[in-house]
């Protein structure tokens, strides 16, 4: 292997990958695993999602690139979210929406603020682009510490990344907190809305109020397509434009995706009753969690809970997954802490997560 090859190869390694940075147990075959680690909507009937499948096929011709595809999407997702398609950006999944931020709506003079813990997307990205990064650490609690957001706020050349409601924490910041935070700086600020569909309200139209605010949404959660990987940015017309023809490639999103996706928005009263049944779902799991002694569950209002263990996250969650279930190890949130983040199970499923649960932490 010559010089410049192991330079290229160690610079790479030196950036970390985003399994990295959320501590996952790898492994070989997962084939059989009930996946409660990525917060997927596994409420979702196979049935619903088979026809809708074949529909798409039908309608999607993969010879040639998409086009009309992608203007129903925007004109389905205007009339659901009352936005003008004019101020939405498709792109591959969130993440890729991130990502372009990071690369070309940010420069070298920027700042990436991110308030911790959170989405580890958003430092990971900043770090592989050479960007700047400032953090804010939530409270104790995991809710906003707005003084401490005003006094680290430079005002100008910055992006403030925030989710919520928050991953992994589960919990949505106050409205009038947001608003707050978008007076503070003439930066960008980058709501990530990922998880609202579960959540008591959405902020997309505060778009229409402040210029600098950009609402990231996906269809891998609630909308229980994430394999097809589409994601969406709401923001004033220009900065869409912009952002969909300079930071984003060429047809991101491949004509069948954007097809299912279309599909999943007109047969939205399924989509709700899955939200629905997470909801109870959730309030059944977390009540059942929280007569396990020396656990603590945080409030959420998501599809997942934030859980805080008596014993080191990696061993349980190594025990879980030898048991079947695969969760999510989260402890770089808190330092000497062990926490796990579970998506809700399935209904059918409840019963089997909360034994094991509480047999593998009786071990």
């Amino acid at each position: 292997m010559n010089y410049y090859l192991e330079r290229k190869i160690f610079h790479l390694r030196s950036l970390g990958s985003y399994s990295d940075q959320n501590s996952e147990i790898p492994s070989k075959d997962e084939k059989g695993l009930l996946k409660l680690d990525s917060n997927e909507n596994l409420q979702l009937p196979k049935s619903f999602i088979k026809k809708i499948l074949g529909d798409a096929a039908e309608s999607t011709d993969p010879r040639v690139y998409a086009d009309g595809q992608r203007e129903e999407l925007i004109q389905l997702l205007g009339h659901h979210f009352n936005v003008d398609p004019d101020t939405l950006v498709i792109a591959s999944g969130g993440d890729e929406l991130i990502q372009g931020i990071t690369s070309s709506l940010m420069t070298s003079n920027d700042t990436g603020v991110t308030i911790e813990p959170t989405y580890s997307m958003y430092r990971y990205l900043l770090k592989s682009f050479g960007r700047k990064r400032r953090m804010i650490r939530l409270s104790e609690d995991f809710s906003l510490d707005m003084e401490s957001v005003r006094e680290n706020l430079a005002g100008t050349d910055e992006v403030v990344f925030i989710c919520s409601p928050n991953n992994p924490t589960g919990n949505q910041f106050p409205r009038d907190s947001i608003r707050e935070l978008l007076e503070s700086t003439k930066g960008f600020v980058v709501l990530d809305e990922a998880y609202a569909d579960y959540a008591p309200e959405s902020l997309v139209a505060m778009v229409n109020d402040y210029d600098n605010l950009l609402v990231l949404r996906t269809f891998s959660k609630a909308f229980g397509i994430a394999g097809m990987r589409i994601g969406f940015a709401i923001t004033n017309s220009a900065l869409a434009e912009s952002i969909q023809k300079f930071a984003i490639l060429p047809y991101p999103v491949s004509s069948y995706s954007m097809a299912v996706g279309s599909l999943i928005l007109k047969n939205l009263d399924v989509v709700r009753r899955t939200i629905s049944q997470v909801s109870e779902t959730r309030e059944k799991f977390v009540q059942e969690l929280m007569q396990v002694r020396d656990v603590v569950v945080y409030p959420s209002v998501t599809n997942f809970v934030l859980i805080e263990i008596p014993e080191l996250s990696s061993t349980f969650a190594y025990k879980m997954k030898q048991q079947g279930i695969k969760i999510r190890i989260v402890d770089w949130i808190a330092n000497e802490r062990n926490f796990v983040r579970i998506t809700i199970p399935p209904i059918d499923q409840l019963k089997r997560v909360v034994r094991v649960f509480k047999e593998v932490l009786a071990q």
